[in-house]
């Protein structure tokens, strides 16, 4: 796990000076996640990876995805689906891709899932309002490695 917690909320973010993977959730709606690809610099690349959770997702939306951009399945989805989600998002110098999810959660109210992230090894994936760094694979409940 991260030495510090990551906070919710929208990190501040540059397409044209970040190289990271953003990844934040809303305090008023803890479930619902937002990721954002941001390639700052000279060349572009695919971010690529899949998001699981245990109690399956209740929405999927894209965020300035392209033709060239692979999200499975196909946004948006405004119903109950299991998962995962699996991306694979080109994403140019200057520019950003992104998607919203919301994760289902048990009787109690309680979730779990696991972002993950193979690609690029030179972006960091940045969590939360402060932007900790955390490694990937991640729980979106603890923020330590996944166990899923």
């Amino acid at each position: 796990a991260p030495v510090v917690t990551p906070v919710c909320g929208e990190p501040t973010w540059s397409a044209t000076t970040d190289n990271a993977m953003f990844v934040w959730n809303d305090c008023d709606l803890p479930k619902r996640w937002h990721m954002r690809a941001v390639r700052g610099g000279a060349v572009g690349t695919v971010f690529d990876g899949d998001v699981t959770s245990i109690n399956g997702f209740t929405k999927l939306l894209g965020v300035k995805l392209e033709t060239n951009d692979v999200v499975n399945p196909v946004p948006p989805v405004r119903t109950v689906f299991a998962g995962p989600i699996d991306y694979a998002l080109t994403v140019y110098p200057g520019t950003f891709d992104g998607l919203d999810f919301v994760v289902g959660v048990d009787a109690t109210g309680a979730y779990d899932g696991c972002f993950n992230m193979t690609a690029p090894t030179d972006a960091p994936v940045l969590v939360g309002a402060t932007r900790v760094p955390v490694s990937p694979p991640f729980s979106l409940a603890t923020f330590g490695a996944c166990t899923q």
